[in-house]
């Protein structure tokens, strides 16, 4: 069996319009026919805008925050 390693700039294009477009990380790693963890280490590694995930704020466990991700249509709040 010889399967390729490394994601092609093809690859790396796609997953990147894909994302633009609203796909799942799930999604997209059925479409290029790779696994799911494989496409979110791709993006991890290699994407220029990185989410923090914790918060700073003081008051964590009272913050009442909301649209933290810079999407209006975001609800979560920043804890």
């Amino acid at each position: 069996m010889n399967k390729k390693k490394h994601l092609t700039n093809a690859e790396r294009i796609k997953i990147e319009t894909l994302l633009s477009q609203g796909f799942s990380i799930r999604s997209i790693a059925d479409f290029l026919e790779k696994s799911p963890s494989t496409i979110s280490r791709e993006i991890g590694m290699h994407s220029l805008i990185k989410i923090p995930d914790t918060c700073d704020c003081n008051d964590y466990t009272g913050c009442n925050v909301k649209h933290i991700c810079g999407s209006k249509d975001c609800n979560k709040k920043c804890r």
